[in-house]
């Protein structure tokens, strides 16, 4: 789907001197962004996604040309469809680029690196110089990955100084900190990593200014230090550190943190809650913590309202495990009544299945069950 501007409209042709005219972002959804990352208490997608979404809250309102492309796939009849448009190529909006952030969801697929490089080349066509391409990803290839570096190469050849293409790697595996860098040596740009650009404000500044060049990185007051401007913080007291969605607001799990229809969570994201009791027990001047079970609209009421009760409760008991005093938690499940995205797609309704913190009390609803 685009959501650029009308076919047709005309595209300018170059950007002042030092200044980036357009982007196309690249994102890997592939099965491998499932796991927990290096940054604390974040799983790749999610520390991509945050990333993606400081940039876009920091962008100076310009007149860029823009692109976000997707790679890895939830259902593929040929290669066509193992890369996927969510944004233009055309007209930068930060609100139409938000839209396409929040589907950001990895599936069980490989990483079809070329044919996300090879595809973002005709999008680069229909951008104006100097242009950039980001990729967002583990860098761990996979069968099916192709030839990385060649398409970069040539991709450079074609489109010369006006192109450079950057890497952004959620990753401390030296095989994929060395794809990451040698892509951007060869793309003209340079590599970062993503918990590093996360952790630390000046490394984030340095490198808006290096990409987008001058006045690359404009005000955001943001009080909580989440990432998120306080323009647009649903939740503004949440705790440094925490990881958040694209409201501000503090994610415990997600549905894939356990198996269909259980409540037990997985192991591989256990270090995710350890890292929340943490943040909890460093904050013991804070008011109490809800933990709020939401699931889709799958199924009846009652159903959902079970299951996200079960699920919020698996937390809490972790929780607990970790050292956090009980009396400083408390439970409750909303069911489907509380979705922060469309239940009409996949992505939208895994979105809605998770159990949120909260700081301090939650507005009372008729629907939902505490415990």
């Amino acid at each position: 789907p685009s959501a650029g501007g009308e076919e047709g409209t005309a595209l300018p042709t170059a950007a002042p001197a030092g200044r980036l005219a357009s982007f196309d972002f690249l994102v890997d959804l592939s099965s491998s962004m499932r796991r927990m990352s290096p940054c604390r208490g974040r799983i790749k997608e999610e520390a991509v996604a945050h990333l993606i979404r400081k940039m876009n809250h920091r962008l100076p309102e310009r007149p860029y040309q823009a692109a976000l492309r997707v790679f890895g796939y939830k259902y593929a009849a040929t290669r066509a469809d193992f890369t996927t448009l969510y944004y233009g190529p055309g007209p930068y909006s930060r609100d139409g680029y938000e839209s396409a952030i929040a589907r950001l969801a990895a599936a069980d697929s490989v990483s079809p690196f070329s044919d996300a490089l090879r595809a973002a080349d005709g999008d680069l066509q229909a951008l104006p110089s100097p242009k950039a391409v980001l990729m967002f990803s583990d860098f761990q290839e996979s069968i099916g990955s192709g030839q990385p570096l060649a398409d970069v190469e040539n991709a450079r050849r074609r489109h010369g100084p006006a192109l450079a293409a950057h890497t952004f790697y959620v990753s401390r595996q030296v095989g994929a900190e060395k794809l990451a860098k040698a892509l951007a040596k060869a793309g003209g740009g340079q590599a970062w990593e993503v918990c590093s650009l996360l952790d630390n404000e000046r490394a984030f500044e340095n490198m808006m200014l290096t990409v987008f060049g001058p006045g690359g990185a404009a005000g955001c007051p943001d009080a909580d230090a989440d990432g998120v401007c306080d323009a647009n913080d649903l939740c503004p007291n949440t705790p440094r550190g925490a990881p958040v969605d694209e409201r501000g607001c503090w994610i415990a799990a997600y549905s894939q943190f356990f198996d269909f229809n259980q409540a037990t969570v997985k192991s591989e994201f256990r270090p995710r809650l350890a890292e929340a009791a943490r943040i909890i027990r460093e904050h013991p001047d804070q008011p109490r913590v809800v933990i709020a079970g939401h699931t889709d609209n799958v199924g009846g009421q009652e159903y959902n309202l079970e299951l996200g009760r079960r699920r919020a409760q698996a937390v809490f008991d972790l929780l607990v495990s970790e050292g956090v005093p009980a009396a400083r938690l408390s439970a409750a499940s909303y069911g489907k009544e509380r979705p922060v995205a469309d239940n009409a797609t996949e992505e939208g309704r895994a979105r809605n299945r998770r159990v949120e913190f909260h700081i301090g009390e939650m507005p009372a609803s008729s629907a939902a069950r505490t415990f």
